[in-house]
């Protein structure tokens, strides 16, 4: 009887776990998710479970499904943890990683979000040379690094190119990874800065192909600048999305149109 029992748990053990990521990354679900840990030596959560109690995120996060956003697959976790590590070693001076909302445990909408639906999205801060423990205060967004100056989109002068240049294209080299969403004008000045640093040609051409320009846009009728992330959804952090994984057959990288 004791063989059969170490028997059956070590099948179990030894199954794979198929389906965790499913649909699409903007009509998805997600099982089996895996939390990503609120501190670790090279990133930490910006958003906290106790972030989603406080104003103003209180106000969004009404329902208690729709907290604590920072659980996703098992790779995307694995694979933000090793560039991190990665980054971090190679740059030292570098802060820690900020590690905004990935998805919710078990998948599906939240707010803020068009995407992040089914484990494969996260959100990252732009990476700043400190020593402090949090470059990113917890339970809030990140500085804003593009700013419009006498008409002309422009990249603060206080964003480090060189970090952010490694961040990006440490994630571009993944095979795993299949876009990363940026601030248009941020893109621009990272290939500018790439191109003066003579960054390899065949490093340039792979991280550009993945980097996805945004650009800030406002209601017609709307001021720029009384508008948020919302508006500005990638000046303050990177969006990296993940391609499904092996073990998830239900996911899906197109999104299926809508029958009429």
């Amino acid at each position: 009887m004791i063989r059969l029992a170490l028997f059956v748990t070590t099948l179990l053990s030894a199954a794979p776990a198929f389906a965790i990521s499913k649909g699409h990354y903007a009509r998805g679900r997600q099982t089996l998710a895996i939390a990503m840990s609120e501190d670790g030596p090279d990133h930490y959560l910006v958003l906290t479970p106790d972030c989603y109690d406080r104003a103003p995120l209180s106000r969004h996060y009404e329902r208690e499904e729709r907290t604590d956003n920072f659980y996703a697959h098992a790779s995307v976790v694995a694979a933000i943890r090793e560039v991190a590590k990665q980054v971090r070693t190679d740059h030292p001076e570098a802060g820690r990683f900020a590690v905004g909302e990935l998805s919710n445990k078990r998948g599906g909408k939240i707010p803020f979000h068009l995407s992040h639906q089914n484990g494969l999205d996260v959100d990252i801060g732009y990476l700043v040379r400190t020593r402090a423990p949090h470059p990113v205060p917890l339970c809030h967004d990140g500085p804003r690094y593009e700013v419009k100056v006498r008409g002309e989109w422009r990249v603060r002068g206080d964003l480090p190119l060189d970090l952010n240049w490694a961040m990006v294209s440490a994630f571009a080299a993944r095979d795993d990874v299949r876009s990363i969403f940026v601030g248009g004008v941020i893109r621009r000045a990272l290939e500018d800065w790439a191109k003066a640093a003579q960054v390899p040609a065949r490093e340039r051409r792979r991280t550009m192909k993945k980097l996805i320009a945004t650009f800030c846009r406002a209601p017609k009728g709307v001021q720029m600048g009384t508008y948020r992330n919302n508006r500005c959804p990638h000046d303050d952090h990177i969006h990296v999305r993940f391609h499904c994984p092996a073990d998830s057959p239900d996911c899906t990288e197109r999104r299926k149109k809508r029958s009429t």
